[in-house]
């Protein structure tokens, strides 16, 4: 059957598939006992059902009920045994002795197992395998005995084109020119989509929307012209978007472990996973495909070779190379590690909005901390007589002043509508708007990190202690390897302007001190934290906030060293100051004033042409800054996902042969992703429940001091706290609460020892005698309230429910919630005089909390800027390229589709 031919399973036959998955729990497949993938539920008293940090997926734990364990050999259940080559047939005597192929042997005795197989959105699912032999580590060409990972989207893994529709070959020269060192390490065949001559016989990727890949041939400009063939996969992927791993490591003990990043339609549309055929999807069902290398020849048979030329091969069928060598694509009909593929059926959420088309559309606007709430709460809400509600996320700012210019009429934000907090709109404005702001989430913005060392050397760290300070230097880069510098070769003054300061994070001895984990040199360590930008949040307002909150973190802000000399990155100190870098930081005093983005304030630009001449005709004299040598991410789940893959997209080196747009344009090239060679390091600010889905560790921090500590008190003078159920519950119970608007924020001059520092409650805003607000409108977002205080509240999993990542609300601020809900629906007139006239409320969704007095809104002075009328309308800040919008899904849509492929309407602004 063809992969693209439109004999795909009717719903009906792929709900009796999963039905029959669901079954092999009772069948002895080996499924895994029922545990969460995503870590343990905690317990504890009125916040039960939060989900603590959960084990990294490279070596954490748990599996889930839809778990499966498939035999190489087979023996396995029909429900999966149907989908496996008869591996029994194609390499041994059928005695249980190899034909003389060798693959019998090498992997006789491997078994995989998937942590999750069913209810997938944009998440890590655990891979481990048992029964095979030690890796051999790849090193110029040379690799054996280890895994390589897929997901591909044919609806029959049995049909011959099966193989064009996985997602592989990112990492070869074929596909991106220029290749990548992971390719170099395992040699060009093994991570291209053919064999070793790699243009006689390519095999295509074929994309769920009919489009293939080309082999295309471009040539250069110039007095020496360079022509190049690529094999045309660049348009569908790259390293940075491909899910695959072309190296999985197997240890001493002859097991492996790691996590992979399952991909919706949402993130790789070419993939079409969870989205409906008649849409150019390829359904719910899509596929795992796992390929064992061993150590004999790939050949199919003697006279079938699996590739031609190179060092090492071809080596004869049955024979094994020099160390094992492996040679030959895994996608390759023409080698026999294709034949030796185990599959592995994943079925997907499905990705259509699950409210009746057609119906009238609300939309709610607000920070994207409210995702994963709002993508469960969204379905139970279709049914509620709330109407349609969609969500989409915009910078606080905007939020705030959208609902104050009219552009919206109920936004999510984590601090309530002040002059300082509604961006370019008119102040006055708030003079005439009764606003109110109803609890709807309890949250917390995580530190996550991914440390996995690489595989010569295996370790996985899982704890990292983060001091305000530590903060403060990573996020003024304040050490010298993350300042623009190519080839390591820095300005020469840099030493005389900015003499204090260590080569990198893991080089501070803060860092080293608190037991932090380090690879073996500073150069491993550069570029590391990621964060999202350029755009404003109110959970980086309060990451700000709690640097200030701190005596080391404000002093090292103003200029003065750390205890052991250090000082920030002066491009970072306020104009006012003297050791203030070309001006430093005009209008901003990060020690003092409030602040809500990241910054890339580092002015340098690499190369220096003043230092490195040679080097102006290699480059054609194009240099880059601080913002473009480690890109923003466009959101906290696409930072999530950036950092599970350990992608820093760190610019990394200048290439001639450098394919863009058809033509041959040489310019700079970024390091590869992570891998399982290599290993993965990253961290930076993270959306809790992402984090939660990739497995990541979540870093403690340091709660904030009033006085400072020197070298021999950094470690003990203070706790560190990960965001727990109760680290989350202790900051909760200690915020305070302004009067005047009833939001509550963190005291950090009060903040308990066990309370986990960057916890935040979530608001939704209404201007209760907002004019444009009908009677219908009232009635849905009172009752999008009245659910969300009230069975939105109850923790679980299940459609409707209060996922990980969240406290349930407080009593009070239920009773606060309800209160909101009903002042929309009963608004008091403008005067204040009393209710205005409206038809009667709609009924309360079942589980709503009693209402109460709502809190009186703020009245702050006024100041000049724009009117209602002369607002720009809302615009994509998180603004990608159309291409990249189509090709990639979007960071947007890529770090946030595991939260909208539970049902649930997401609308990005730009996009629909």
């Amino acid at each position: 059957m063809s992969a693209g031919a439109g004999n795909r399973e009717t719903d009906a036959r792929r709900g009796a598939r999963r039905s029959r998955i669901r079954r092999l729990a009772g069948r002895g497949i080996a499924l895994a006992s029922l545990a969460a993938v995503v870590g343990a539920m905690l317990g504890l008293g009125g916040v039960a059902g939060f989900g603590v940090a959960p084990a990294a997926a490279e070596d954490g734990a748990g599996a889930t009920a839809s778990a499966v364990t498939v035999k190489w050999a087979g023996g396995n259940d029909t429900a999966v045994q149907r989908f496996q080559p008869d591996h029994a047939a194609l390499t041994s005597d059928g005695n249980g002795t190899d034909n003389g192929s060798g693959h019998w042997d090498d992997f006789k005795d491997l078994e995989v197992t998937v942590s999750k197989t069913a209810d997938l959105r944009e998440e890590a699912v655990v891979v481990s395998a048992k029964g095979m032999g030690t890796s051999n580590l790849p090193t110029n060409g040379v690799a054996s005995n280890f895994l390589q990972l897929m997901q591909c989207w044919g609806p029959d893994p049995s049909a011959a084109d099966f193989n064009q529709t996985c997602q592989y070959g990112a990492y070869s020269g074929a596909a991106s020119s220029s290749g990548t060192v992971l390719g170099s390490a395992l040699g060009t065949s093994v991570v291209s989509r053919a064999g070793e001559n790699l243009f006689s016989d390519p095999s295509r990727f074929l994309a769920v929307t009919g489009d293939a890949s080309v082999q295309t041939t471009v040539t250069g400009s110039g007095s020496t012209p360079v022509t190049i063939t690529t094999d045309g996969t660049a348009r569908f992927f790259g390293p940075s978007t491909s899910n695959e791993q072309p190296f999985v490591a197997i240890g001493s003990d002859g097991t492996a472990r790691t996590g992979f990043e399952v991909q919706s339609a949402l993130s790789q549309p070419y993939l079409g996973c969870g989205k409906a055929a008649e849409l150019q999807g390829a359904g719910e069902r899509c596929w795992l495909v796992v390929v064992p290398r061993g150590t004999h020849s790939n050949a199919l048979a003697a006279d079938k070779p699996c590739t031609t030329g190179g060092a090492f091969y071809p080596v004869p069928w049955g024979k094994q190379g020099w160390n094992g060598v492996q040679s030959g694509s895994p996608v390759d009909p023409a080698c026999a590690a294709w034949q030796d593929r185990i599959v592995v059926p994943l079925d997907l959420a499905s990705t259509a909005p699950s409210c009746p088309p057609g119906a009238m559309e609300r939309r709610v606007s607000g920070t994207e901390l409210l995702a994963t709430a709002f993508s469960s709460w969204q379905g139970a809400l279709c049914g509620s007589g709330t109407g349609t509600l969609s969500f989409n996320t915009n910078s606080g700012d905007l939020n705030r002043a959208q609902l104050l210019t009219g552009q919206s009429s109920m936004v999510v934000v984590g601090r309530p509508l002040t002059p300082g907090t509604i961006g370019l709109a008119d102040p006055a404005l708030l003079n005439s708007a009764t606003l109110r702001y109803a609890p709807v989430a309890n949250t917390a913005l995580a530190i996550a990190f991914r440390w996995q060392s690489a595989a010569d050397k295996p370790a996985t760290s899982r704890e990292m202690k983060l001091t305000p300070r530590l903060l403060a230097k990573v996020m003024t880069m304040s050490y010298k390897f993350e300042v623009p510098a190519y080839q390591y070769s820095f300005p020469d003054n840099v030493d005389q302007y900015w003499p204090n300061r260590p080569l990198s994070m893991c080089d501070d001895p803060e860092w080293v001190a608190l037991g932090n984990p380090a690879p073996g040199s500073p150069g491993e360590c550069r570029g590391l934290f990621l964060v999202v930008g350029p755009q404003s949040d109110d959970v980086t307002a309060l990451l700000w906030q709690y640097l200030r909150s701190d005596a080391d973190a404000a002093a090292f802000l103003r200029g003065e060293p750390d205890p052991w000399g250090n000082t920030i990155n002066p491009y970072y100190l306020p104009a006012s100051n003297p050791q203030a870098r070309d001006g430093g930081l005009r209008d901003i005093d990060l020690a003092t004033q409030p602040m809500d983005r990241f910054l890339r304030a580092d002015r340098t630009v690499a190369p220096d042409y003043t230092l490195r001449g040679e080097l102006v005709e290699q480059t054609h004299g194009e240099t880059y800054d601080a913002v473009s040598q480690i890109p923003f991410s466009e959101s906290f789940a696409g930072n999530t996902s950036r950092i599970f893959r350990g992608d820093t997209k760190r610019i990394d080196s200048w290439s001639t042969n450098r394919v863009t747009g058809g033509q041959v344009v040489p310019g700079w090239v970024t390091v590869d992703p992570g891998s399982g060679r290599f290993g993965y390091r990253a961290f930076g600010p993270a959306d809790l429940g992402a984090a939660h889905r990739y497995g990541l560790a979540l870093a403690s921090l340091g709660a904030p001091r009033a006085e400072r500590t020197d070298e021999s008190t950094v470690v003990s003078a203070r706790s560190f706290v990960a965001p727990t159920a109760a680290s989350m519950a202790a900051a909760l119970a200690a915020q305070h609460t302004d009067p005047a608007t009833g939001t509550a924020t963190a005291d950090f001059g009060a903040f308990p020892e066990d309370g986990y520092p960057l916890t935040t409650t979530l608001y939704a805003a209404v201007d209760v005698t907002q004019a444009k607000l009908d009677e219908a409108a009232r009635s849905s977002y009172a009752g999008f309230l009245d659910y969300a205080a009230g069975a939105g509240q109850v923790p679980g999993t299940a459609p409707g429910q209060l996922p990980d990542s969240y406290v349930p609300l407080s009593d009070s601020q239920r009773q606060q919630a309800s209160a909101v809900a009903e002042q929309l629906r009963h608004p008091p007139t403008k005067d204040g005089a009393g209710p205005a006239a409206v038809a009667p409320a709609a009924a309360r969704p079942a589980g709503a909390a009693p209402a109460a007095a709502a809190p009186a809104a703020n009245t702050p002075a006024t100041r000049t800027g724009v009117t209602a009328t002369g607002v720009t309308p809302a615009t994509n800040t998180d603004a990608v390229s159309a291409a990249s919008q189509t090709a990639l899904g979007g960071t947007l849509v890529a770090g946030i589709a595991g939260l909208v492929a539970s049902p649930f309407l997401l609308r990005r602004r730009g996009i629909g």
